[in-house]
């Protein structure tokens, strides 16, 4: 059994991050190809069908969202395996080493004038082998490119529906978030990024240092 680690990122995207960020990935990463994890027929009894695609963006459903778990594929030689789990229900093998684990979370929740529109948190995952070097090349290549799209930089945190500053920082909080993510938050002050139901994130453009007692920049 292979030995295989994880390198991840947190992240908070919009549909139009995963867009313009797909187009560079599928200019750098020729032949590479995406799937949903969850197929649509798992309970079937005959083998569903699974799409395949050359842009994360192309797997969107009818309203616009991409799935909750895509994987993306380096080996553009490699046939995806479906099997049955031990409940019976179909699911794909995973791919070999290289690939990337996508959660793409870029919904756009809250609708109302009470609530603060949000888009949640989601997350990247590199899958590389521990003694192929290869593999660990190809995660600082698709890192390299990711951070084009996304910054770390002055953010601010809140609390999640009332908007109270939690706390600031100019090295951010470990969740990358998407330059049209941010353009996006930026059109209202009611928005926020990386937002898990108590908290979300935005982009620190009021420069905020001076924190409520208790909290801590």
């Amino acid at each position: 059994m292979e030995d295989i680690t994880f390198r991840s990122k947190y992240l908070s995207f919009s549909f139009s991050d995963w867009m313009k960020f797909g187009d560079a990935l599928q200019h750098a990463f020729e032949g590479a190809f995406y799937y949903a994890l969850f197929l649509e027929g798992r309970y079937d009894k005959e083998k569903p069908k699974l799409p395949l695609t050359a842009h994360i963006c192309d797997l969107a459903d009818a309203a616009g969202h991409l799935p909750s778990e895509v994987v993306m594929v380096s080996n553009a030689s490699h046939i995806p395996e479906l099997r049955k789990d031990q409940f019976g229900h179909w699911s794909v093998a995973p791919p070999p080493c290289p690939y990337v684990s996508i959660s793409p979370n870029e919904k756009i929740f809250g609708s109302t004038e009470s609530e603060l529109l949000h888009i949640g948190m989601g997350g990247i995952s590199v899958a590389c082998r521990r003694s192929v070097k290869t593999d660990f090349s190809f995660a600082r290549r698709f890192y390299n490119l990711y951070r084009r799209f996304a910054t770390l930089r002055d953010q601010i945190c809140l609390t999640y529906p009332d908007g109270e500053v939690l706390s600031a920082s100019t090295a951010g909080f470990n969740i990358w978030l998407g330059h049209e993510a941010i353009r996006w938050a930026r059109e209202d002050r009611r928005r926020l990024l990386a937002c898990d139901g108590r908290q979300g994130l935005r982009p620190n453009d009021d420069g905020v240092t001076k924190l409520p007692p208790g909290r801590r920049a």
